[in-house]
């Protein structure tokens, strides 16, 4: 059996983590060689970059790895494969768009290398928006693992990459660990706050809101505190993607959808929001923060929370 989940808590006001990651049982699963499958997804709340950081470093310091930053705009098929290549060492050059065939050359090539060759391929953040339907990707990555030499370690928030319902998903045969890197505790106070939200709430603290906080770019910050005053306008209802993205656009914090996909990842990673999709399809974020707490974490930031008349 495989260790609990990680949980990120409060101590004395000091953050700290659990450290109970079972690095030695997914050890023994890379190092088998590649007789069986050794994909792994781990999923849970909270930036697992360090999780995989660790693995390259310890648990796979035998086996050549390759990381990628899944949320990334430069991240695809093309830039997957193309590593790949270059690692192996197969000075394969590939210029068409028939992506799934240059893997299947790449694959060709692996079943031609050593019987112990094995390379890890490491994903951070593979659930980002533009991943989870970018099916090219998901079929160059199962061919190129159907061989078992090549195995991949992805993290996400949600077991949802392969895509549940894909042949990508079904011939992967991923080892699914849930494993969270930050977990939020209930308010010592007890306080149930009665505010009209559009889905269940996440109850934060405001010292691990900070933590987040302090962790974000200057623009990331400024298109925080946009969001929030956007919530406030909005009676803590949920606001649609669009109306944010257009003011964060006349704000100069963004100068494309997928500019501000990437910003928002962090967000969407501890549960400040949530992200769904209306009857008509239109992308909504909804407050996941109790309105009290954010309240009184706009106050002690100094940060306002409604927007400046013009």
């Amino acid at each position: 059996m495989m260790a609990p989940e990680r949980q990120f808590h409060e101590t004395d006001e000091v953050l700290c983590y659990d450290r109970n990651f079972p690095y030695t049982e997914l050890g023994v699963i890379f190092n088998t060689g590649p007789f069986i499958y050794r994909n792994v997804v781990i999923y849970g709340i909270g930036d697992k970059k360090e999780i995989l950081e660790n693995l390259q470093r310890d648990q796979l310091s035998k086996i050549p790895s390759i990381f990628f930053e899944g949320s990334s705009i430069r991240f695809g098929a093309r830039q997957l494969l193309d590593a790949v290549n270059e690692e192996c060492g197969f000075d394969i050059v590939y210029t068409k768009n028939d992506l799934v065939k240059y893997a299947e050359i790449i694959k060709e090539n692996l079943e031609k290398t050593e019987k112990t060759f094995s390379l890890a391929l490491l994903i951070n953040n593979c659930d980002y928006e533009e991943l989870l339907y970018d099916t090219t990707l998901q079929d160059c990555l199962t061919t190129i693992c159907s061989t078992k030499k090549i195995f991949f370690i992805a993290t996400c928030t949600h077991p949802l990459f392969p895509s549940p319902g894909s042949s990508a998903r079904e011939e992967s045969r991923c080892y699914f660990l849930k494993f969270s890197t930050f977990k939020y505790l209930e308010c010592e106070d007890g306080d149930d706050d009665d505010m009209d939200v559009d889905g269940d709430e996440v109850t934060h603290k405001i010292q691990s809101i900070k933590v987040v906080y302090d962790s974000l770019t200057p623009n990331t910050k400024k298109l925080f505190t946009l969001m929030m005053q956007l919530f406030v306008k909005n009676n803590f209802k949920s606001i649609f993607s669009d109306d944010l993205f257009s003011q964060a656009r006349d704000e100069f914090l963004v100068s494309s959808i997928t500019v501000m996909q990437e910003m928002m990842t962090e967000f969407l990673d501890h549960e400040i929001v949530n992200r769904h999709h209306d009857s008509a399809g239109k992308v909504k974020f909804i407050l996941k923060i109790k309105k009290n707490v954010l309240i009184d974490f706009m106050e002690s930031e100094g940060l306002e929370l409604e927007e400046e008349e013009e």
